[in-house]
C-alpha cells in the first residue's frame, strides 16, 4: 500500500510542478510585456518633440521620473 501512496504523492507533486512552471512562464511573459510598455512610455515622455507639459503630467501620474530637459550648453566666445 505504501508504494501506491508514494506513487500518488509523487504524481501529485509532478502535476503541481508542471502547473507551477506554466504559471511562472505566464508571469515572465506578462513581465516582459510590461517592461516593453514601460520602455515605450519612457521614450514617449522623454521625446522632446512631444508636449512637455503633457509628458511631465503623464510622468507624475505614473510615478515616473520627470522628463529630461534639453538645455542648451553655454558657449564661450573668445
Amino acid at each position: 500500500m505504501r508504494n501506491t501512496a508514494d506513487g500518488e504523492y509523487l504524481a501529485g507533486l509532478a502535476t503541481e510542478l508542471r502547473h507551477s512552471s506554466t504559471v511562472n512562464q505566464a508571469a515572465e511573459d506578462e513581465l516582459a510585456h510590461l517592461r516593453g510598455v514601460m520602455a515605450r512610455v519612457a521614450a514617449f515622455i522623454n521625446n522632446p518633440n512631444n508636449d512637455q507639459t503633457a509628458c511631465r503630467a503623464l510622468a507624475i501620474h505614473l510615478g515616473l521620473p520627470a522628463p529630461r530637459t534639453n538645455t542648451p550648453k553655454e558657449t564661450r566666445n573668445g
